[in-house]
């Protein structure tokens, strides 16, 4: 009986990596199918961040967890009734948020993020490397 379960769990976990796989590949395909780019960012978003989330080093009951949390508002916000949709949108984006900001140590980067390194007084460096607080402006 164990080793049936073990089969079934790994089939599970299969399933899930062939699923989160698919979302990543395809998904220049379904995300430009919706009508406003915050449906469409919201898509690539979930896709990336569930791939990310499968493919990290956590406990599986955490990935889990994590999934579900990711899920939900997605399912909600694509499949759900248009009344539920409308009702649950910001609460929607927030709890997708929330969800990354402590799933995903560091994000997926987008197109254009440029790394901004800190000064030593915690200033954020501009694009030249150079700081308010650590060089005089000129």
């Amino acid at each position: 009986m164990r080793d049936r379960l073990a089969g079934e769990r790994e089939r599970w976990w299969q399933q899930i990596d062939d699923a989160t796989r698919w979302l990543i590949d395809n998904c220049a395909t379904y995300a430009g199918s919706w009508p406003t780019q915050r449906l469409v960012q919201f898509a690539i978003d979930y896709a990336g961040n569930a791939r990310i989330v499968f493919l990290s080093e956590r406990e599986e009951a955490t990935k889990l967890e994590l999934l579900l949390a990711l899920t939900v508002p997605v399912q909600r916000q694509f499949f759900g009734w248009p009344w539920a949709r409308a009702r649950h949108a910001v609460a929607d984006h927030r709890s997708f948020g929330e969800t990354l900001s402590v799933s995903v140590a560091s994000p997926p980067r987008r197109y254009g993020d440029v790394d901004q390194p800190y000064c030593g007084g915690g200033t954020q460096v501009g694009l030249k490397g150079r700081c308010s607080c650590c060089w005089p402006s000129s």
